[in-house]
C-alpha cells in the first residue's frame, strides 16, 4: 500500500477537473468517484490493461508486463499507470491516498465461473500471451456518467451462459458495487453453477516492499449466521490500518474464505463453497499472510432457455430456478462498515453510521423545517435558533460545509451550491453538541 504526496499543482487541477468520470479505452473500463477509482480489463476482471486516462491515480508500478488481448490491438502492453484499485479514505482530496490495493507483485483479482465441474477463471492477465482462455468471450460494452454515479458493463458468455456484470461507484463512496447476472441461453438446463470473486490483496507493499505483501485477512461474516445473511471476508494492511479491502455481500448462497497459501484459488468452486478444502471459513478466523480472499455463491440450477417446464421439474422448497439468476456483492475500502452498506435485501445504502442518522438529536423535530426538499435549487431553514449553526455532510461523513451561522440570509439558502445527490444536514448547538440531524436531497 502506497501513500502518495502530490504537489500543490496537481492537487489544484484535480479540484479544477471533473471528479466523476466513467470512459472506455481500449477494451478497457475506468470508472472515478471522488475517493475511489477503478479500472475493468478486457476480461471483466479490475486492474487495467492499458495505462489509466489523465485525471485518474495510478500508483506508478514499474515493470508490470500485461497482456490486453488481440482483439484490443494491444496484445503485450507495459506501463506505470496500471489501474487496479486507489482510494482515499481520509478525505483527502487525493493528497495522500492508498492504493494500489493489488497490483504490485503478481496482480490477481477476477471472477471465475463454474458449470457441472467445467470450469473458467478470468483472473488480471498477468501470463496469457495468447487468447487462451477457453470458450470464454466478451469485453466491455457500456458505460455512463452521471453526477452522482459511474457505471460499466462487461458482458461475454461461456458454456451458453451469458455473464453480465455491471459495475457502479457513487461520487461520494468508498466502495464500489457489483451486480452479476448469469443467464442461460440453452436448450439444455445448467446445474451445479458456482460463480466466485476473488483477489489477492497487497495492501502495504508499495511502502514495505516485500514484507508489505501480506495483510491481515479475516472472516467478519458468515452463513449461516445472524438474520441479515451477511457474508464478509476482509483484508487490512499490516503497516497503514485504514489500507482495508473487503468483499461483502447480503446473499444467502454464498461463501466467503481466505486461502492458507497462495494467490490464487486451486480448488474447484464446489470444494470451495462446501469448505472442502484447506482455505480459512470459519468466523473469526484471522492471520496475516500474502494470501487470496473470495467469495463463492451456489446458483444451483439454471434452467432452459424455454424454462416453465424446467423451472416446475428442478423446483425445491427454497427455489423455483428460471434460466437467468443475480448476484449483488460489493468491494469496500472501508472493511468495518459493510453492514451500513448493504441493506436487508442485499442493496446498497448510503452510510450514515457515523452521523447517527437512525436517531434525530436532541431537538424537537418539528423546530427545524427544511423545504422544499427534494430541491433543485436552494434549501431554506427555518426554526433555526441564536447560536446554532449548520454543517453539511457527504453520506460518507465527508465534511463539505462548517460552521453555517443561524443568521441565514435570505431564509437560509446555504447549499444552492451542491451537486446533485443526498447530503446530511447537521444542526449543531453552539458548544459543538447535535441539536438535529436531517437528509436533504438536491436533484
Amino acid at each position: 500500500m502506497k501513500v502518495n504526496y502530490f504537489t500543490f499543482l496537481s492537487f489544484l487541477f484535480f479540484l479544477t477537473s471533473s471528479g466523476t468520470k466513467a470512459q472506455l479505452v481500449s477494451c478497457n473500463a475506468f470508472l472515478q468517484g471522488n475517493h475511489a477509482e477503478l479500472g475493468i480489463n478486457w476480461m471483466g476482471a479490475y486492474g487495467s490493461t492499458v495505462a489509466a486516462p489523465s485525471g485518474y491515480h495510478p500508483q506508478g508500478i514499474s515493470g508490470l508486463n500485461l497482456y490486453n488481448g488481440t482483439s484490443c490491438g494491444s496484445g503485450m502492453t507495459t506501463s506505470s499507470s496500471f489501474l487496479g484499485f486507489v482510494a482515499d479514505p481520509n478525505f483527502t482530496n487525493w493528497t495522500a491516498y492508498f492504493g494500489d490495493y493489488y497490483m504490485p507483485g503478481s496482480p490477481q483479482e477476477g471472477w471465475a465461473l463454474e458449470i457441472k465441474g467445467h470450469s473458467v477463471l478470468a483472473y488480471t492477465p498477468t501470463a496469457q500471451t495468447t487468447d487462451s482462455i477457453p470458450q470464454l468471450t466478451g469485453g466491455n460494452i457500456s458505460y455512463s456518467a452521471t453526477a452522482t454515479q459511474q457505471t460499466s458493463t462487461w458482458e461475454g458468455v461461456f458454456d451458453s451462459v451469458q455473464v453480465t456484470q455491471v459495475t457502479t461507484i457513487d461520487t461520494g463512496a468508498l466502495f464500489f458495487t457489483v451486480d452479476v447476472t448469469l443467464t442461460n441461453l440453452s436448450v439444455f438446463g445448467r446445474d451445479s453453477v458456482y460463480y466466485m470473486r476473488t483477489i489477492d490483496p497487497d495492501n502495504d507493499e508499495a511502502v514495505a516492499g516485500a514484507a508489505g505483501f501480506s495483510t491481515l485477512n479475516r472472516i467478519d461474516h458468515q452463513m449461516p449466521g445472524g438474520s441479515d445473511s451477511l457474508v464478509s471476508v476482509s483484508a487490512t494492511g499490516t503497516i497503514y490500518s485504514v489500507a482495508q479491502i473487503a468483499l461483502a455481500t447480503k446473499d444467502y448462497r454464498a461463501h466467503c474464505f481466505y486461502m492458507g497459501a497462495g494467490l490464487a484459488p486451486t480448488y474447484s468452486l464446489k470444494d470451495i463453497y462446501n469448505d472442502s478444502t484447506t482455505y480459512y471459513h470459519t468466523v473469526g478466523d484471522s492471520s496475516a499472510h500474502d494470501v487470496g480472499i473470495g467469495l463463492v455463491f451456489n446458483i444451483g440450477h439454471l434452467a432452459t432457455v424455454d424454462s416453465a417446464a424446467d423451472s416446475v421439474t428442478n423446483r425445491t422448497r427454497l427455489r423455483h430456478p428460471a434460466n437467468s439468476s443475480s448476484v449483488k456483492f460489493i468491494y469496500s475500502f472501508e472493511a468495518g462498515k459493510v453492514a451500513h452498506y448493504l441493506n436487508a435485501d442485499g442493496g446498497v445504502v448510503g452510510d450514515t453510521s457515523h452521523l447517527g442518522i437512525s436517531n434525530t438529536g436532541s431537538g424537537d423535530a418539528a423546530d427545524i423545517k427544511i423545504f422544499p426538499n427534494p430541491s433543485t435549487d436552494a434549501f431554506h431553514i427555518t426554526g433555526l435558533k441564536n447560536g446554532q449553526y449548520i454543517e453539511v455532510y457527504e453520506l460518507t461523513g465527508r465534511l463539505l460545509k462548517d460552521k453555517i451561522p443561524a443568521q441565514l440570509p435570505s431564509g437560509g439558502a446555504v447549499v444552492a451550491d451542491l451537486p446533485q445527490g443526498n447530503y446530511i444536514l447537521v444542526v449543531k448547538q453552539a458548544n459543538g453538541t447535535i441539536y438535529q440531524r436531517k437528509l436533504i436531497v438536491k436533484n
